[in-house]
């Protein structure tokens, strides 16, 4: 599952080490804790993995030959299908926050792909709208990964992805689970 590594200990030569063989420790350490679920932690281990390794792939093959990076790509769909949206609303989207996302507009902006905008009826509020240059982009930088999107799935059965699909819409709609969920510190007063 995993592409082998190097891992060093202390001064000691890094020896490689497997994708199987890290992935049978993993399971050996899941196995020797009380408590713990198998079938689940295998699911999220490879719910991760996958999803980093395939933004890798996006990012490196499609995205950063195109002058974009992943985040932004993501920020540019956004626009493109929703249209003009405030940065709280984009950040919700894409899953991380309004400085993140402020951050990767930043880089947008100046390569012209986003134009922002404060709202006439709350001057505090700004609306960021994609330009002409950021839908050529968008829509070409989007066909290039769909592409890879269907390679990557060559050859997949399609009752089996359309398993995935529906597993996957369970879990992004689910709100977040409250159990191990740490509560924030309240300030002294």
């Amino acid at each position: 599952m995993f592409a082998s590594v190097d891992l060093v200990a202390g001064d000691t030569k890094p020896t490689l080490i497997s994708a199987s063989e890290f992935e049978e420790r993993a399971l050996e350490r899941v196995r020797a804790t009380a408590g713990s679920d198998e079938l689940v932690f295998r699911a999220h281990m490879l719910l991760s993995w996958v999803s980093t390794r395939l933004g890798a792939d996006f990012e490196s093959n499609v995205h950063r030959p195109a002058g974009i990076t992943w985040p932004g790509f993501k920020i540019l769909w956004c626009l493109r299908t929703a249209g003009p949206l405030q940065t709280r609303a984009l950040a919700r989207l894409v899953a991380t926050t309004p400085p993140t996302v402020s951050s990767v507009l930043n880089t947008l902006e100046r390569k012209g792909y986003v134009s922002r905008h404060r709202l006439d009826y709350d001057q505090r509020l700004v609306e960021v709208r994609l330009t002409a240059e950021g839908e050529e982009v968008v829509a070409r930088t989007w066909k290039a990964q769909h592409e890879r999107e269907q390679a990557w799935l060559e050859g997949v059965d399609r009752d089996l992805i359309a398993s995935v699909v529906d597993v996957l819409e369970v879990l992004a709609n689910r709100p977040r689970p409250t159990v191990g969920k740490k509560g924030r510190k309240r300030r002294a007063s």
